[in-house]
């Protein structure tokens, strides 16, 4: 069992969150991340909403009309300024949005960082200046940071939360939940296709909504409740099944 920290549980201002990528999986994710801003403001006392950073460099592409939220007519747009354009205007939102590669110098006020990236260099980078900066309480005023990382092939998947402890934080070491090796995985799995039915054959065309729905899910507990039993989960198309993974195990 984790014990949510207070800066999710108890916030006195609002939630500062980066995505990484808005691609297949990161494009759903930011649709749920405006409902869940509507609800937080009204089932968390005081709750004054979340605040979202998205970084992607890639422009929009004919395959990316099918698995990911964009249209025909914004073919050759940025992604990070397209769907954070609509998610604004549809909601009256003042989201940022970074047409650019993620520089990991930017986390500070950061309390959760969303990874739904196209490659492994990206995670390692993320978990790697975490680890050094954290202690020194230059992230989040000493206060820690959670990871909601998000991967998937063909017809499998699976995310993982992970709390990184800060510098102010007497207690608690970081928790992942990812299987040894997996930040030394090369292969990127979500590398861009060509076509439509490129982008199909890699990956089935279901699999990234019903990660984000998961994912979304876990965050929906860390923002509303004060304890977490299950860390993550493991999914399959394949074979119609899912593992949760224990903040425990």
């Amino acid at each position: 069992m984790h014990l949510i920290k207070s800066f999710l549980s108890n916030p006195l201002s609002p939630i500062h969150i980066d995505l990484i990528g808005v691609g297949g999986t990161g494009s759903y994710v930011l649709q749920g991340l405006a409902k869940l801003n509507l609800v937080h403001k009204e089932v968390v006392m005081n709750s004054q909403g979340i605040k979202v950073n998205v970084f992607d460099p890639d422009v929009i592409s004919s395959s990316n009309t099918v698995r990911q939220l964009f249209r025909e007519e914004e073919i050759g747009e940025s992604k990070a300024m397209t769907i954070v354009g609509n998610i604004n205007r549809n909601y009256g939102f003042s989201w940022n949005a970074f047409e650019e590669k993620y520089d990991v110098r930017k986390i500070k006020d950061t309390q959760v960082i969303i990874l739904c990236p196209d490659n492994m260099e990206v995670r390692r980078k993320v978990y790697d200046y975490v680890a050094h900066k954290i202690k020194g309480q230059e992230i989040n005023h000493g206060e820690g940071v959670y990871i909601i990382d998000f991967g998937n092939s063909y017809d499998y998947g699976q995310v993982y939360v992970s709390y990184v402890p800060g510098g102010n934080v007497i207690k608690g070491t970081a928790s992942y939940g990812f299987p040894k090796g997996y930040l030394e995985t090369k292969e990127d799995l979500n590398e861009p296709s060509c076509s439509i039915a490129e982008a199909i054959s890699k990956q089935k065309l279901f699999m990234n909504p019903l990660l984000a729905n998961h994912g979304l899910n876990l965050l929906d507990e860390l923002l509303t409740k004060e304890q977490m039993i299950y860390k993550g989960v493991y999914v399959s198309l394949e074979t119609l099944a899912s593992k949760s993974i224990n903040w425990n195990g």
